[in-house]
């Protein structure tokens, strides 16, 4: 359950909830727009991509329509995504579709059921902006071959001091 609330707080929320919670007006105002996530902007259906709609507009209402996660502007469905509490499914709009074991931002969770990160919970972050390749430590040849060179440094330094004294 942690590492789902983790996701919501890393971004995995949706304007929707909010648009849902305030009557489903049927105008948009500025003071709703604000609310648009990161992640809505790859939330659509085939209404929202349809005729008076096209590929790349987004779906943002609270209805029973179904919504899916895309990342080339609506074409490819990757994951359904749930409508709402009021207007919609009767689940936040901030979760994958229910019982689908779909991946850890399912809504809700049985007693003894384990929820795993699936694909689709990273593509939804790698979409809004979390960089998923991990970043790769030094090697063990680099970190050798750093510390051979401070070696030969040293050497070099303590023999050079040997030599100034010689001299001197």
């Amino acid at each position: 359950m942690a590492v789902h609330e983790i996701g919501h707080l890393l971004g995995f929320i949706s304007g929707v909830d909010n648009l849902d919670g305030n009557g489903n007006a049927p105008g948009l105002n500025d003071n709703q727009l604000k609310f648009v996530s990161a992640i809505d902007l790859y939330r659509f259906s085939s209404r929202s991509i349809g005729t008076g709609g096209g590929v790349g507009v987004i779906d943002w209402t609270a209805d029973n329509t179904v919504k899916y996660l895309s990342e080339d502007g609506g074409l490819t469905p990757l994951v359904t995504f749930s409508n709402g509490d009021n207007f919609g499914d009767g689940v936040g709009a901030s979760h994958w579709e229910d019982n689908l074991g779909i991946g850890i931002m399912d809504p809700t969770v049985a007693s003894g059921e384990f929820l795993s990160i699936m694909a689709n919970d990273l593509a939804a972050f790698d979409m809004i902006g979390y960089n998923l390749t991990p970043t790769p430590e030094p090697s063990n040849c680099i970190l050798l071959g750093a510390a051979g060179l401070a070696g030969f440094a040293l050497v070099r330094r303590y023999r050079y001091d040997r030599f100034q004294k010689i001299i001197a």
